[in-house]
């Protein structure tokens, strides 16, 4: 990832940028993404809240919830299907370095977590799609957007006890791929610095993407492209000024994974197994191409039997328009050379 801007740092950490950014940039941007890029998600919008007002508000983009009655009992309804299959079977294979992934932080021997969502029952999956799709959950992603939301994608990730350095995704970043993202991490285990809660940064931020810590991006070894370094000055800082997630199996969290620094803890004692959903908007680099009109990997959900135009929005819609012309990658690489420089 390149450092855009690096050499104008001394300008980038200016106040007067700063207020230029806040003000200027900001606002006229969030304009144009909301009414030209994402204007049938914005009429859609418009249309959800006249009838539903329901929804969790993110404080500086994010949220944890504890003792919410649907998490706990999704949560334990997931817990029960896994206590069915064989977590010690992909717990050795992970170990003897059998996964090979082109993830270096995150393969061979050094393979850390696994994507079990294929490996449960069909009626769990259901349970975790009607979470996915609740007034309450749509509601709270797309207050957060500011537009009527499209999942991107639904993991169960099961992590288990790591003896190796912090890598990855165990280190300071943000998943830099669009303008907003609203990301729920439910913990389907109980959470505690043992087996590595999720870390997020509290500092205050008014830009949003238009905003970088200073050493994001220089870290080039393989796997940590675009990571804080662990050793430097701003990583211990942001660990000084971050909340976790530590808590009862049900704890969810809320996230901006796009414009709030966070980073997975190591699982130092015990395995971790959490749930993540994760909401965008037409622009988002982590938008999979829509395959045969299916949604992910629910054979059964396609656009012949989805007659919602809501569900069928947040299933399915790609913009050709957005594609055609490779606006993805353009405005990722706008909102890096535009960044203020932020002191933690």
């Amino acid at each position: 990832m390149k450092n855009y801007g690096k050499k104008y740092w001394f300008v980038k950490s200016s106040k007067i940028y700063y207020f230029f950014i806040r003000f200027i940039v900001k606002n006229c941007f969030y304009f144009i993404w909301k009414f030209l890029i994402n204007l049938k998600a914005s009429i859609l919008y418009y249309m959800w809240f006249s009838k539903i007002n329901k929804f969790f508000k993110l404080e500086n983009d994010f949220l944890i919830v504890k003792n919410d009655e649907n998490q706990k009992k999704l949560s334990d309804i997931i817990l029960k299907n896994l206590n069915k299959l064989n977590l010690n079977l992909y717990k050795e294979k992970m170990l003897d370095g059998s996964y090979i992934s082109s993830n270096q932080s995150n393969t061979g021997k050094k393979y850390y977590t696994i994507d079990l969502f294929d490996k449960l029952e069909f009626e769990t999956q259901q349970k975790i799609l009607d979470y996915a799709t609740s007034d309450g959950v749509i509601s709270s992603a797309s207050k957060h957007l500011g537009v009527f939301p499209i999942i991107s994608r639904i993991k169960l990730n099961y992590n288990i006890k790591n003896n190796h350095e912090n890598r990855g995704a165990m280190l300071w970043h943000r998943d830099g791929f669009g303008f907003k993202s609203f990301d729920i991490f439910l913990s389907i285990s109980d959470v505690s610095k043992s087996n590595g809660p999720l870390y997020i940064s509290n500092i205050d931020n008014k830009l949003g993407v238009f905003y970088r810590v200073l050493g994001e991006g220089e870290n080039s070894s393989p796997g940590n492209v675009g990571k804080l370094n662990e050793k430097s000055v701003n990583n211990f800082k942001l660990n000084s000024k971050s909340i976790s997630n530590e808590g009862s199996s049900g704890t969810a969290t809320f996230l901006d994974s796009y414009t709030t620094y966070h980073r997975g803890g190591n699982c130092e004692k015990y395995d971790r197994i959490m749930l993540r959903i994760s909401y965008q908007a037409c622009d988002s680099l982590d938008l999979p191409a829509a395959k045969n009109s299916q949604f992910l990997k629910y054979q059964s959900i396609n656009t012949n039997n989805i007659k919602s135009k809501f569900l069928n929005h947040l299933f399915f819609y790609r913009s050709s328009f957005v594609e055609k012309h490779n606006i993805k990658k353009r405005l990722v690489k706008f909102y890096r050379v535009l960044q203020f420089y932020q002191e933690v």
